[in-house]
């Protein structure tokens, strides 16, 4: 039995992870049939040791805004 093709598959990316962000960064060019969705766990559990790394090196506030304007911007 032969299935329909895939069209895209998603991949899940944690943007407060510095060695994710590291990959992100190289600057790759990614396959238009790869979609990407950012993992926000360590925000929305409160995690601010997981949070404050990526924060600190970014030079935003270690506040809920500056994790705001870190989404916005990555």
């Amino acid at each position: 039995m032969r299935g329909d093709p895939c069209r895209y598959v998603v991949m899940t990316n944690i943007p407060f992870d510095p060695e994710e962000v590291a990959k992100w960064k190289a600057g790759k060019t990614i396959h238009p049939q790869f979609k990407a969705a950012l993992r926000i766990d360590p925000l929305l559990a409160g995690n601010w040791d997981a949070l404050k790394p990526a924060l600190t090196e970014g030079g935003y506030p270690l506040t809920p805004e500056g994790c705001k304007q870190f989404l916005r911007d990555w």
